[in-house]
């Protein structure tokens, strides 16, 4: 037999399928090397089911097994055959027949006189064979007859358990007690057969306990390393069980917490718009799941138009669509090829080559401006609304038309011609590398002119309605678009004064400049429909008679759905180009706010600082929605985690307490686990008493003994003083987990059973020479005490220890979080610190 240990095996066994203790999952406390233990540990309990099933520490069994069947087959065969009598019996009837029937029948006397024949040789056949085993069967009923069979047969079984020894060799566990195991049962089951002729069964069930009674320290031996293994993966698996549990309960907590403070912090007053608080550290978050998601909705609005009513009107957009896309595709087509030929020249060396390269360009981006995008004759061009593809080429070389091109001077030439002949004579020329960047700059400005161009149509003629468009945008309940923009402003004016304040990165501060700026150029435009709406207000129908007054209002829509249009960039950006930005201006405003310290509590940062930008989306799921339900959803979460903790209480405290139990023993040098264990069923039982009356102490002491060991099993372990126990490493690997186990068991409501076993326990920090934190069981557990009003010190232990429940629960998170944050900031400047 021979197995080995590898790492592909050990990650086959360490998937935990099937293992009935491996159910934690994952937890961030125990990393690649708890799981690589854990793994070694599941390939342990492979190899050890397969030591208990080695075929060489059974095949003495089966050999002799396989030699007694065969001597019970042969004293069967020696009994009396009542097939072979009842034959017998019943020749004479048969010959008899025979003979009437020949008398009856002449004709068929000689066939007759041969049947009957045979039926006589037969009848001395079978007569024979049951002499013959009479003959056994008596000689077997005698007692030295018996010993000598017996005997016999002892001496060949004992010819074949000298064949099998040596395959016990190979069995490298309960070899001795396998082989004895075997012989003796085999040899008793012998010894019954011969001696009571298979009448009774008793010996041979004697045997049979006697094989199970030699094998069951072998088996007790397997039994007892796979309830090790066992403990092993179960003492993973509650401590991840209980962090994973706990850490739900947290997580709501802190964003229970977090949406109590944002809420208070937020001014609900009339002129709640103009008034974000500088120091409120979540108007950002607000700002960007509030008001910045108002103005998206409405922008694509403005980008899709209104539903078509009618196949006609679906064709109609459909067309103007389009002719969008085919634009903005060409607006791609030209920055390619311009960022393509730029490359080109770079990697020239040669004058000539690089001004051909230029004019090759130039020539190119002209015909993709002015060909109709190769679409067809049909298809609109908006880089000639203001001006004549004659005139493209020229402007984007900066120079005005020559006349042979305008005709002026014959004969006429094309752009293309008059370039190829005239370009080594043009001074733009000498510098190639000069003029292919103010080709670049030129063409973004026929770019940008071509945009206005498309989107005025596109507003033109498929947005018919702009002034319900217009309308939308001032219409709400909650917040209108013109609000969410004047929020959006306030805000961004208070982050640029932040930033440049607090020493944030400037940088960004010319693109919330450039924001503000864009903004604000919608927001006159907005002032200007008021004005309109001002003059108008006064005015009934019959009033309005000049052309002028009717067409004002439309053109202020139309010039606002355009500003917006363009000022968002619409049209390439969609509707996402201010929610993009304010998405990076919001992650820098969070940033700012952590390293400043600005009105945070110490558990707020340490909570931001330790999940990073993750707290960002966090805060956007707070506020996403009516207020009102998010608070009722973060209650029922809180309820519900609260509830799985006290499922978790009943399911496994028992067992915690007893692993608790046993790592304080290794750290404390101590192998009397049985001895222990009664110190702390007496402990235990005493604290029950102390609620019985006097009176009662003596029979309430043995009750509850009673009870607790009845209850409680699990919480106890008495195994016997020579087990295998290793002591404490140089590392205190017990002493840790024994602490870690206490912490983590203050989540449980009830404490009893581990007040005075986790007493002291103090989980240190693996930053201790750098100021870390440890956490201390005893001060956990207590720390309700601190602040308790007189009437609430009245309460009962439970009631008191009540109140900081929700703190005992996140014990350990915090110890995690906090040197987390300690670490992070190690060797950073302090005002870039938390």
């Amino acid at each position: 037999m021979s197995f080995s240990i590898n790492n592909a095996g050990a990650q086959e066994s360490g998937d935990g399928g099937g293992t009935p203790y491996s159910f934690g999952g994952a937890c961030s406390s125990q990393g690649s090397w708890t799981q690589s233990a854990l793994m070694a540990t599941q390939n342990l309990k492979k190899i050890t089911a397969q030591l208990k099933d080695d075929a060489n520490c059974k095949a003495l069994g089966l050999s002799v097994t396989a030699a007694i069947e065969s001597m019970q087959n042969n004293i069967k065969s020696a009994s009396d055959s009542p097939d072979d009598i009842a034959k017998l019996s019943h020749l004479p009837t048969e010959i008899s027949a025979l003979r009437s029937y020949a008398g009856m029948n002449p004709a068929k006397r000689s066939s007759v006189l041969k049947l009957m024949m045979d039926k006589a040789i037969q009848g001395a056949s079978i007569s024979s064979k049951v002499k013959s085993r009479e003959n056994t069967a008596s000689g077997l009923m005698d007692f030295g007859t018996r010993l000598r069979t017996s005997t016999n047969a002892g001496i060949g079984m004992l010819n074949q358990v000298m064949d099998n020894i040596p395959r016990l060799n190979e069995c490298m566990i309960g070899e001795n007690s396998a082989a004895m195991g075997s012989f003796i049962a085999m040899s008793t089951q012998v010894a019954a057969a011969f001696a009571s002729s298979g009448q009774d069964g008793m010996a041979s069930k004697l045997a049979l306990t006697i094989s199970k009674i030699t094998n069951l320290q072998r088996d007790i031996k397997f039994s007892k390393t796979m309830r090790k293994l066992n403990q092993q993966e179960f003492l993973s698996s509650m401590a991840c069980l209980m962090e994973v549990t706990s850490e739900s309960f947290c997580q709501a907590r802190d964003a229970m917490g977090l949406f109590k403070q944002g809420m208070n912090n937020l001014s609900v007053n009339t002129d709640r718009l103009k008034n974000i608080t500088k120091n409120n550290p979540f108007a950002g978050f607000y700002i960007l799941n509030t008001h910045v998601p108002n103005v998206t909705r409405w922008l694509q609005q403005v980008q899709i138009g209104v539903d078509p009513k009618l196949p006609n009107d679906a064709t109609f957009q459909n067309n103007i669509l389009n002719e969008i896309a085919i634009y903005q595709k060409s607006v791609k087509t030209l920055l390619g090829d311009y960022n393509y030929s730029k490359g080109t020249l770079d990697s020239l060396s040669s004058k000539q080559a690089k001004q051909n390269t230029v004019r090759k360009l130039v020539i190119s981006l002209s015909g993709t401006m002015s060909s109709g995008f190769g679409e067809g004759d049909n298809t609109r061009n908006f880089f000639t609304t203001n001006q004549t593809s004659m005139a493209i080429p020229f402007n984007l070389l900066g120079m005005p038309i020559p006349d042979q091109v305008l005709g002026k001077v014959m004969p006429q030439q094309s752009p293309e011609m008059w370039l190829e002949a005239n370009m080594t004579n043009l001074p733009i020329f000498n510098d190639p590398d000069a003029l292919m960047t103010g080709i670049g700059m030129r063409m973004r400005v026929l770019v940008h002119e071509a945009n206005i161009a498309s989107i005025e149509y596109f507003n033109r003629w498929f947005i018919v309605d702009k002034a319900s468009l217009v309308n939308e945008s001032v219409i709400d309940i909650q917040y209108t678009v013109k609000d969410s923009l004047i929020a959006i402003q306030t805000y961004l004016g208070l982050l640029q004064e932040r930033l440049a304040a607090t020493g944030g990165d400037t940088s960004i501060i010319p693109t919330v400049l450039d924001t503000r700026y864009r903004i604000q150029v919608i927001l006159d435009k907005y002032e200007v429909v008021a004005k309109v709406g001002v003059e108008m207000k006064g005015m009934n129908p019959r009033q309005i008679t000049d052309v002028a007054m009717l067409t004002k209002p439309l053109e202020a829509y139309e010039d606002l759905i355009n500003t917006v249009y363009e000022q968002f960039n619409v049209q390439l950006a969609r509707s996402g180009y201010l929610a993009n930005r304010m998405s990076n201006f919001v992650n820098e405003d969070y940033i700012l706010l952590v390293r400043n310290k600005v009105n945070f509590t110490q558990a707020q940062q340490d909570l931001f600082y330790a999940v990073g930008m993750s707290s960002l989306e966090k805060m956007l799921q707070i506020y996403n929605g009516n207020p009102a339900n998010v608070q009722t959803d973060l209650n029922m979460a809180l309820k519900i985690n609260k509830g799985n903790i006290e499922a978790l209480e009943t399911l496994l405290k028992d067992s915690v307490v007893n692993a608790i139990a046993e790592a304080k023993m290794v750290a404390e040098g101590k192998t009397n686990t049985g001895w222990d264990s009664v110190k702390r069923v007496v402990s235990n039982a005493i604290e029950k008493n102390k609620k019985l009356p006097l009176y009662g102490l003596g029979w309430g002491m043995g009750e509850n003994i009673i009870s607790e060991l009845y209850e409680h099993a699990d919480r106890y372990t008495f195994n016997s003083a020579d087990e295998v126990r290793s002591p404490e490493s140089e590392f205190d690997d017990s002493r840790g987990v024994y602490a870690q186990l206490c912490i983590q068991a203050l989540a449980f409501p009830n404490q009893q059973g581990l007040r005075d076993l986790c007493a002291g326990a103090v989980l240190e920090s693996p930053l201790k020479k750098s100021g870390g934190l440890g956490v201390s069981y005893d001060q956990r557990l207590n720390s309700y005490l601190e602040n308790l009003s007189p009437q609430q010190r009245r309460l009962s232990l439970s009631k008191r220890t009540s109140f900081n429940h929700s703190e005992r629960i996140c014990a350990l998170r915090d110890y995690n979080r906090q040197n987390m944050v300690l670490f992070m900031t190690l060797g950073k400047n302090s005002s870039n610190a938390p």
